[in-house]
């Protein structure tokens, strides 16, 4: 009886230490590092070209440019909010540079993504690219770790 006792107190001691050893050293994504993103408002300068007659660009200054990073250019959110990630574009512009720019997008309302490893994905909603126009939206990448 003794024994069955000590061998109960020995199982239940093992499977406390597995259980916390389980909820320690596991991989926790709801609590990672990771840094943010900011944009300036965006605003739009005039041009008279007649390249720009259908179409536009998103161009804009970058700051603390990470190593990569990616522009996902979406639909809007639908009526229903649900957001439309399926991007119909994707550039992945020079981080050398301290400016980007998306190429020409036709003219309409679209939802900008920016994408980097260690970054929140950033969204910047409802952008209006409109004909004889040039976008502009400044990126700033933080370089404050935060625990989310």
């Amino acid at each position: 009886m003794k024994k069955r006792a000590i061998l109960t107190a020995a199982s239940c001691l093992g499977l406390l230490l597995a259980g916390l050893a389980i909820t320690v050293l596991s991989v926790d994504y709801h609590n990672r590092m990771v840094k943010e993103m900011e944009h300036a408002t965006p605003f739009y300068i005039k041009r008279t070209s007649s390249q720009w007659d259908k179409q536009g660009r998103i161009l804009g200054e970058l700051r603390n440019t990470p190593a990569a990073f990616t522009i996902d250019i979406c639909a809007p959110a639908n009526a229903d909010k649900t957001l439309n990630d399926k991007p119909l574009k994707t550039i992945t512009p020079n981080v050398n540079l301290t400016v980007y720019d998306t190429g020409w997008i036709a003219a309409g309302t679209y939802d900008i993504i920016y994408k980097s490893q260690g970054y929140v994905d950033h969204r910047v909603p409802n952008v209006k690219i409109s004909s004889y126009s040039d976008c502009v939206i400044n990126i700033y990448f933080g370089q404050i770790e935060y625990r989310r």
